[in-house]
């Protein structure tokens, strides 16, 4: 068990790890299977997730995408993919779904046109606005 800031190496995990506190005045969360170490407890998790993989004991998720035959089991990856191969970014609507948007604006566009959810509506005519920016100025039309 090597340390990854000096030459110093250990028979052992734990003394690998006294050594990192004595000597560097970290406590890090070191890999019992391998020389990984990271402070970073989600890091950790999806490091042991891998070496559970390799071994075959780690129940897999699947991303698939709808429009082609591309499978990931990264949701990074399938938003990636989404982008680069169909042109179509990651603003997708939780409400129906299967409508993308470009953008974030879009998106919260989108929502308060077919479901109506947010937005501020004018008393006067109904109008639905998607910012307080573009109330106020709607609210200038009314006098």
């Amino acid at each position: 068990h090597a340390c990854e800031e000096c030459d110093f190496s250990a028979d052992n995990r734990e003394k690998l790890k006294r050594h990192i506190v004595k000597m560097h005045g970290k406590i890090d969360l070191l890999c019992d299977k391998c020389s990984f170490s990271t402070k970073n407890t989600m890091a950790m998790k999806r490091h042991l997730a891998f070496h559970l993989k390799e071994e075959g004991k780690a129940p897999v998720k699947e991303f698939r995408c709808r429009i082609c035959e591309f499978k990931t089991e990264s949701l990074k990856d399938i938003k990636q993919h989404k982008a680069v191969e169909h042109n179509i970014n990651a603003f997708t609507c939780d409400v129906c779904v299967e409508v993308v948007c470009t953008s974030a604006s879009d998106l919260r566009n989108h929502k308060i046109k077919a479901h109506g959810i947010g937005g501020i509506k004018c008393d006067i005519c109904g109008y639905v606005a998607s910012t307080n920016s573009a109330f106020n100025k709607h609210q200038s039309y009314h006098g």
